[in-house]
């Protein structure tokens, strides 16, 4: 019965990446082939980062206070939506619409599954380590990352538009699954016997105090931060630098992007070979440095193989770090508040691939995208003197 939520959450987690990540391998190639310049790919992108900052407290609020279920399905009606809309978008301005409602949807799916799960597995006395559950999840994310962003790049051989279709139809089918699997934890419904204006108060409260004057939840949100100010032009601009060498090939991308996404799959599975006696806080430390070290390589060489094989490094790094800091961070929270704390965390997360896109995207158009990767991955290095003071404590 205890793995019963951890097998579901995993399930609807795989799902619904796999619907997301489509368009993942030719993304921004259909975004340039709708005429955007590299900076205004920057500004739609910056949308979907500033409707999810917007958003995150209240739809954490929601999903702590009324369910997290229903929060769930709520993300994959309004996802559909603006993947929809994307399909049928040719402008700048509808661009940011269908990002802008993406974002929110994601909103409403960033802390509540995650919160579900954990609960879940809480109530049925299984022990299942947040740890082996957000490797399992990178796992998850990264084998749908590969089953979607390869077929969304054939796909995008005949049509860049039809990856978002098939993106829609696919969460359309999780919210009626999600219907039949999910069950809502019975240690939430203490939360409903407030007011609900008392209860949002307090909630928010709790959660804001909690994460802001907690140092080493705050410490660790501000990782998240510069994390993702550093991977942020990683992500966008992979694709037409290898594009580019690729002769414009666009399902060549889908191959790459496998390869992206089995270096991540690999580096969440190498943290379950970690042994415990290992401080998380000293192996966060080493694979800071595993990250920004081979990013700095690859922006300098010039071989294909070789860039590719140095960013396939940067990638196994990134798949080690986020299932140690994230587990860390769920150790260190409550439960009652935990939808929203997480939803907090993804604040300082996309406040830092904001900045990353404005910074980046200008030196990107105005040097080149090898200056704006060196640059990055010199800001990611900051985390180290971060995580020393965390693990002083």
């Amino acid at each position: 019965m205890g793995m019963k939520p951890y097998r579901q959450f995993l399930a609807l987690t795989f799902i619904t990446r796999t619907a997301f990540s489509f368009s993942f391998a030719t993304y921004v190639m259909f975004l340039l082939s709708r005429n955007a310049s590299l900076f205004e790919v920057g500004l739609i992108n910056i949308s979907f980062m500033l409707a999810i900052a917007l958003a995150e407290i209240p739809t954490g609020i929601f999903a702590d206070l009324l369910g997290r279920k229903r929060s769930f399905q709520i993300s994959c009606f309004i996802m559909a939506i603006g993947f929809f809309i994307y399909y049928l978008s040719q402008s700048f301005w509808m661009f940011i619409v269908a990002e802008t409602l993406a974002g929110i949807g994601l909103t409403f799916r960033s802390g509540a599954l995650q919160a579900w799960a954990i609960d879940s597995i809480r109530e049925t006395g299984a022990d299942i380590p947040n740890e082996r559950l957000f490797s399992s999840e990178g796992i998850a994310k990264n084998a749908a990352n590969i089953t979607g962003g390869l077929a969304g790049a054939y796909m995008g051989d005949l049509d860049l538009a039809y990856p978002f279709l098939a993106g829609a139809v696919v969460l359309v089918i999780t919210l009626v699954l999600s219907s039949i699997v999910m069950r809502e934890p019975e240690s939430h419904f203490d939360l409903t016997r407030q007011s609900p204006f008392a209860a949002v108060k307090s909630i928010f409260k709790r959660s804001v105090d909690y994460g802001l004057r907690e140092k080493t939840v705050f410490m660790l949100m501000m990782t998240a931060l510069v994390s993702a100010l550093f991977y942020q032009p990683l992500n966008m601009y992979w694709q037409p630098r290898f594009a580019e060498v690729a002769n414009g090939k666009i399902w060549i991308l889908g191959w790459i992007w496998v390869f992206i996404s089995g270096s991540l799959m690999l580096g969440g599975y190498l943290i379950k070979l970690i042994p415990r006696r290992y401080n998380r806080y000293s192996v966060l430390i080493v694979t800071v440095l595993l990250n920004s070290l081979p990013v700095i390589l690859a922006a300098v060489v010039r071989d294909f193989v070789i860039v590719l094989l140095f960013f396939g490094m940067y990638e196994i790094a990134r798949g080690m770090t986020e299932p140690i800091r994230l587990a860390l961070l769920n150790d260190s929270i409550p439960s009652a508040e935990r939808a929203t704390i997480l939803s907090l965390d993804q604040v300082f997360m996309r406040t830092g691939a904001v900045l990353g896109l404005l910074f980046t995207g200008l030196l990107a158009d105005n040097y080149s995208i090898s200056i704006a990767w060196i640059v990055a991955a010199i800001v990611g290095l900051i985390n180290i003197p971060i995580l020393v003071s965390i693990r002083k404590k």
